[in-house]
């Protein structure tokens, strides 16, 4: 198809942005043939410059060829209905139909890599995750820290399973396994260390209370408090185990047997405001 010098290619306007600007040029062309849809010259130059922007070497956004994609198209619509159909009209229309096969060819062929590109990127980004995860699995199986669970944590919810092949299924299944038994064995620890603090401070303070009568007297309430706040009511119910349980239980029992109604309520008092 032979590019027209009548209307657009004149255009002082348009040829001043056609080469830094496609998008206002594309803007003044298509005003040009809007004026005129019928014009075989002014459709076949809007028609090229839209088509020309869609090259293979990838100038522009997959979005921008998109754009002047359909709107050459819409272009091609306006004018088959607009224009004085004759044979010249036809082999124009034919030629437009064949220009657009190869134009969307284009399109499609650069969709397809962009979305190569993005999957293998995805993929390697969701390796790299991957291989961050396991490592600090087993780092975490030398040094526990917190802060090492918490980036696990976060660094699990970013990994793409879907993309995972089979291989690194199988490893991350194992290194979920190690994780779990880490982090099991860490709480049996933590929760034996718990319970042997809890039974020395019980039995601290029930010996500090029978090593000192006075505790028994209403005017020493508030040195009362102290100790049952800091020997008993410091430590949670939830996280003892049933044998700390039963001795907690007969410390309190103990002291509370001790006490006047009044210190019995005293106490009472204590241990519903101080409850862990």
């Amino acid at each position: 198809m032979a590019t027209t010098t009548k209307g657009i290619n004149t255009n002082e306007l348009f040829v001043s942005y056609q080469k830094e600007d496609v998008a206002k040029a594309q803007i003044i062309a298509k005003n040009i043939f809007c004026k005129d849809p019928s014009d075989i010259k002014v459709f076949n130059s809007y028609f090229s410059f839209c088509t020309g922007v869609i090259t293979k070497k990838g100038i522009y956004s997959i979005e921008t060829y998109q754009f002047f994609f359909s709107e050459a198209e819409l272009a091609l619509k306006i004018f088959s209905e607009k224009c004085e159909m004759d044979e010249t009209a036809l082999k124009t229309i034919d030629n437009c139909n064949e220009i657009l096969q190869k134009k969307v060819a284009i399109i499609n062929a650069m969709a397809n890599d962009l979305q190569n590109k993005l999957e293998l990127e995805a993929k390697s980004n969701n390796d790299q995750i991957f291989s961050d995860l396991c490592g600090k699995i087993n780092q975490l199986q030398n040094y526990y820290t917190e802060k090492l669970v918490g980036e696990i944590a976060s660094l699990d919810e970013q990994l793409d399973k879907d993309l995972l092949s089979k291989t690194q299924i199988r490893s991350y299944n194992t290194s979920s396994e190690k994780l779990s038994d880490i982090i099991s064995k860490r709480l049996k620890k933590e929760n034996a260390d718990y319970n042997a603090k809890a039974l020395k401070s019980f039995k601290e303070g029930i010996e500090l209370f029978i090593d000192d009568s006075s505790f028994k007297k209403e005017k020493e309430r508030d040195r009362l408090k102290n100790l049952l706040i800091d020997k008993l009511f410091s430590f949670s119910q939830e996280k003892l185990f049933p044998e700390t349980l039963n001795y907690y239980n007969f410390v309190y029992s103990f002291i509370f047997g001790k006490l006047d109604n009044d210190g019995k309520l005293f106490m009472t008092e204590c241990a519903i405001n101080n409850k862990r």
